[in-house]
Parts: C-alpha cells; structure tokens; sequence
C-alpha cells in the first residue's frame, strides 16, 4: 500500500487522504477501477460529514433534554 494511507478519523484527515488518493489516481492512470476508487474516496468524505451532522444533532438533543 502507498505510504502516507492511514484510516481518517476526521473531516480534516478525510479530506488530506482524499487529495492524496486523488494525486495516486492521476499519477498512475483514469482507469475505470481508478475512477471508481475516486468515487468511493467521495462517497466516504460525504459519509463521514453526515455522520458528524448526526453527532453534532445529538449532542443538541441532549442538551435541550437535560434543561
């Protein structure tokens, strides 16, 4: 595997291995199965800023609960 690959745990880490996926992709080729690694690398960005909306409802609910 290319040095630099770690599991993001971030939008921020996300959105540093998406570009370095993106740079991978263009150095070797638009293959078809390198177009749709690119495509799974936004659908996982798109994910994970859900997931972080999803967090950020709940921490609110939470809050109105406790008043």
């Amino acid at each position: 595997m290319a040095s630099g690959l770690q599991t993001p745990h971030s939008t921020a880490e996300v959105q540093k291995q998406m570009q370095l996926i993106k740079k991978l992709i263009d150095h070797h080729s638009q293959s078809p199965p390198n177009q749709a690694i690119g495509q799974l690398a936004k659908a996982c960005e798109s994910t994970m800023h859900e997931v972080l909306m999803f967090w950020q409802q709940i921490e609110e609910l939470h809050a109105a609960n406790q008043h």
